[in-house]
């Protein structure tokens, strides 16, 4: 059973195998064993070739059924036409779809509907070339700076290649312009080195194979022995926007950004808005990729987790209701958006990390009454003294001048004098419990 693991979980559900929340928490392995079927596993077959013997050195998949295989031993492309037998065995009917010239080598071979593009690395006249129209043309010539090794179809416009001289991504269009899409050039001379990093300042030790997946580029740096990844970062940047727009809100202080200025009350919602709308949107893009309208995505879907995108619309709705309750009480109060932040949870646990950064919970219970304690005062109208160092940080430096004002001493009742019974009475438990002994040394 090769299902996506949110269609297991409908179907446990719908079989009344365990509620939603359960199905939820369980790996895909778990919810298959649970539905009382085994994953289907790969075999590997092989496909016999009905009129020919084939050394195969690259290939690539043309269309549905069919194959483009690049054969050593004749040095010409193949097109394999895969058909299944009795039994389900695999056959393939063989026909040379075009020759390389002068007997040369080709490792990357890849294919649209109308092209083809093949990387020959060995001979004379290697580089990348391009069938079409049944002719043969070259794109990229290999020369003392070139060596094209695997290649990749990034879009209709544009096909990639790795230059290993130069260690870079390269990108031909259609009308065969050259552009650098990835990589920091180097040279034979230095020692090479595999640096992650913006587009135009990473570095590839030996740049070889090449996979487009979605819209990012898989490349396999044979050097380093690693695969990296070149993606589009303008959803980072964009989250990252959000963010900082939020920090702006609530006048919030980042390492690198600080924020002074107090925001119009109107500002403050739009930018919780906004930052709401572009998660919510985000949320959207990722249910309708999945074809599921109610998922909540956990954070391994490409998106943030579900949890995230309630708080912040939490947070909205939140901070328009406390907004508008102080607006009815006193429209000319000052609204100061990071007060809105404060809350009574907020202090609770920030007092309670105060001693210990990570409490256990036989910490948690002993500092318990000591929270509530001055919780407590702070739900009161009486005056409390709290006794601050000269160094603390007053917002308002008119309130820095502080008045003391002395209690006159409380009436304390006398104290009797002890009675002679008592007084030896307590100088008889003195002598036969509290007596000191003496050391004595040799």
């Amino acid at each position: 059973m090769s299902l996506p693991k949110d269609e297991l979980i409908t179907e446990v559900v719908n079989r009344e195998l365990s509620d939603l929340d359960t199905a939820r928490g369980l790996c895909k392995k778990d919810l298959v064993e649970l539905l009382g079927e085994r994953p289907d596993t790969p075999v590997l077959q092989a496909v016999k070739l009905s009129n020919a013997n084939l050394a195969p050195m690259s290939m690539c998949h043309a269309e549905q059924g069919k194959l483009l295989v690049f054969d050593a031993a004749t040095h010409a492309v193949w097109e394999l036409v895969i058909s299944v037998g009795n039994k389900g065995k695999l056959s393939a009917t063989c026909n040379v779809k075009f020759n390389i010239p002068e007997a040369e080598l080709s490792n990357s071979i890849i294919c649209t509907p109308s092209e083809t593009y093949i990387s020959i690395s060995v001979g004379r006249t290697s580089g990348l070339y391009r069938y079409k129209n049944e002719t043969l043309e070259c794109l990229v010539p290999n020369d003392s700076n070139t060596l094209v090794g695997g290649v990749a179809h990034l879009d209709d416009d544009s096909i990639i290649y790795t230059n290993m001289k130069k260690g870079q991504i390269m990108s031909v269009s259609q009308s065969t312009e050259v552009n650098v899409l990835s990589g920091k050039e180097q040279s034979a001379e230095a020692p090479l080195t595999s640096k992650d990093g913006l587009a135009s300042n990473c570095t590839y030790a030996q740049c070889g194979p090449l996979l487009v997946l979605g819209k990012s580029v898989i490349v396999c740096d044979l050097a380093s022995i690693s695969i990296r990844i070149i993606s589009d970062i303008s959803a980072l940047f964009s989250y990252h926007t959000t963010i900082q727009n939020l920090y702006e809100a609530f006048r919030v202080h980042s390492d690198k950004l600080g924020y002074c200025d107090q925001l119009a009350v109107e500002e403050i919602k739009d930018k919780l808005e906004n930052i709401c709308n572009f998660f919510e949107g985000r949320l959207a893009e990722v249910r309708a990729r999945e074809e599921n309208p109610n998922l909540r995505p956990d954070g391994s879907h490409g998106s943030l987790s579900y949890g995230t995108v309630e708080m912040f619309t939490d947070l909205k709705v939140n901070t328009a209701d406390l907004i508008a309750l102080i607006k009815g009480l006193n429209p000319e109060y000052p609204i100061s958006s990071s007060a809105l932040l404060s809350v009574p949870a907020e202090h609770h646990f920030s007092v309670m990390r105060s001693r210990y950064q990570m409490p256990s919970m036989l910490q948690y219970c002993q500092h318990l009454g000591t929270v509530l304690q001055e919780t407590l005062k702070k739900l009161t109208c009486s005056d409390y003294v709290y006794f601050t160092s000269k160094s603390s940080f007053y917002p308002q430096p008119a309130l820095q001048s502080i008045h003391l004002e002395f209690n006159p001493r409380p009436f304390r009742h006398s104290i009797p004098a002890l009675r002679e019974d008592e007084r030896r009475l307590m100088l008889n438990w003195r002598r036969d419990f509290c007596q000191g002994i003496r050391n004595c040394k040799d």
